[in-house]
């Protein structure tokens, strides 16, 4: 008894010998196993080791316990299955890669300055660990029902692989294979997005230990619920406003890694302008004038900027990618080709005309933002504030504005919203002319794209400061590599 305590506290000088073997309800298998999937792949053991560094309040033997083992038996667990049948991480061992790269950067997130479990430092102190371990589970979690989405059956085996009565891996040995592989994957017809999360409770306690339960205590039940597809945040005022932070960060970066991984495996061709004049090479898309008539915008209180003279040219955007090079660390969201357009075409180009004009559209933007319709100053937001500048990120932020205007979100439709507010003169291009920047949020933050709009005469002073500032530092990306992130004249709020 004392050993043990000693163990779970962390002290005495020696660790009590660990089981060679793993329990998965009836069945066992050598915990071994799992660890040589983990160390088979130098990515694998990266990023294990990169989860024991971020969580530096647990003792070497408790990330023993609460860290290798959680992965080892997930390794058992899942071992070679796809994350999906033809979009990301579709490869054999995809669906452990895809869980262990979310949790690590996971993990990243939830132990930087940005997030906070209470303004109140000795609570924060005490309880920040444990929700970022929690966000680890989350991270293992939310993939964690997949397996259930299709069967695995072995040449020649009448039964398949059960989930719930036994790992993958043991399933393998006991048929004498070393693996699986898309012959053997047969997935269920019908199954949808929120399947998976369904599942989660069916799977995930095969993959937990005791050891895990007891130290997370209360807020594993809160992120678990939070998780949960049937669970609406709105309608449940008891559940833990922390555990909904941790989940959106992990759900976040579930999206943003699988886009990434299904643009690397389908890039995307991008066609060379078929002459290089000037008027060709333009990035930015000329909008078109108004067809008919439209209504009277709705009255705003800010005076309506000054039209940009004749012979200066609207901002680029579009095509910027073939111009500069791309920072470190970011993952850009892709915008659909065409989206499904419903009603009249003639009636929706209409609307867009009228909507993307470029005096309505800034008021749009701008009523969006006072009316607080845009998440700001937050882990992952679409607007940053500071004293002097406002930033825009994109595409983001276009997303949600042309679903609350009921417009569609395409590349077309983007490029048309990107357009309108590039003539705004309170939009401050780049120093290159380029439209966007990339910028860093906070210190351990990844970079984003955005569009630097300047506050004054955009937004009043009460309405600044009703929306309030940004926490920390913005810093610019730097293409020429002179700094990594120059510093911005005004910015966060310190």
């Amino acid at each position: 008894m004392l050993s043990l305590l000693k163990r779970l506290k962390g002290l005495g000088e020696g660790e009590p010998a660990a089981s060679p073997l793993e329990t998965f309800g009836r069945a066992r298998i050598a915990r071994a196993l799992g660890e040589e999937i983990l160390e088979s792949s130098a990515d694998r053991k990266g990023r294990v080791q990169s989860i024991r560094d971020r969580l530096t309040a647990m003792t070497r033997f408790q990330k023993d316990d609460l860290i290798d083992r959680l992965f080892a038996r997930l390794a058992l667990f899942v071992f070679d299955l796809p994350a999906s049948e033809a979009n990301h991480h579709r490869e054999r061992f995809g669906l452990l890669d895809h869980l262990l790269d979310v949790a690590e950067r996971s993990a990243q997130a939830l132990t930087g300055s940005g997030f906070q479990v209470s303004p109140e430092p000795s609570v924060n102190h005490r309880e920040g660990p444990l929700w970022a371990y929690a966000g680890v589970i989350a991270a293992v979690a939310h993939d964690i029902g997949k397996p259930l989405d299709l069967e695995v059956v072995a040449p020649g085996a009448s039964v398949s692989w059960d989930p719930r009565s036994e790992p993958l891996r043991l399933y393998c040995d006991r048929h004498k294979l070393s693996g699986t592989g898309p012959e053997l994957w047969h997935f269920h017809k019908g199954r949808g997005s929120l399947t998976h999360e369904r599942n989660i409770p069916i799977l995930l306690p095969f993959v937990l230990t005791s050891e895990m339960e007891t130290y997370l205590g209360p807020r594993l039940p809160s992120v678990l619920r939070a998780l949960s597809p049937e669970e609406n945040w709105k309608t449940t005022p008891d559940l833990s406003p922390t555990a909904q932070e941790v989940v959106r960060i992990v759900r976040r970066i579930d999206k943003v890694t699988s886009m990434a991984d299904h643009e690397e495996r389908h890039p995307k061709r991008v066609t060379p302008p078929a002459s290089s004049s000037a008027s060709q090479l333009r990035l930015f898309p000329e909008v078109p004038a108004v067809r008919e008539p439209a209504p009277p915008p709705i009255p705003v209180e800010t005076a309506e900027p000054p039209p940009l003279p004749p012979d200066e040219k609207p901002l680029g955007w579009a095509s910027f990618r073939l111009i500069r090079s791309l920072p470190p660390d970011f993952y850009p969201l892709p915008v659909p080709k065409h989206a499904t357009r419903r009603g009249d075409p003639v009636e929706t180009a209409r609307r867009m005309d009228y909507e993307l004009g470029p005096v309505r559209f800034q008021d749009t933007v701008r009523r969006m933002i006072v009316a607080k319709r845009l998440s700001r100053n937050g882990l992952y937001s679409q607007v940053y504030l500071t004293p002097g500048v406002l930033w825009l990120v994109v595409p983001e932020a276009w997303k949600t504005i042309a679903t609350i205007i009921h417009l569609p979100y395409d590349q077309s439709s983007v490029a048309r919203m990107l357009g309108s507010l590039g003539r705004s003169a309170f939009v401050e291009p780049a120093p290159s002319g380029e439209g966007t920047q990339f910028i860093k949020t906070r210190p351990d933050g990844s970079w984003v794209e955005g569009i630097r709009i300047r506050t004054q005469g955009f937004l009043k002073e009460s309405e600044l400061q009703s929306l309030g500032f940004h926490g920390f530092e913005i810093k610019v990306w730097d293409p020429e590599g002179r700094s990594e992130g120059a510093q911005v004249g005004e910015g966060g709020a310190r």
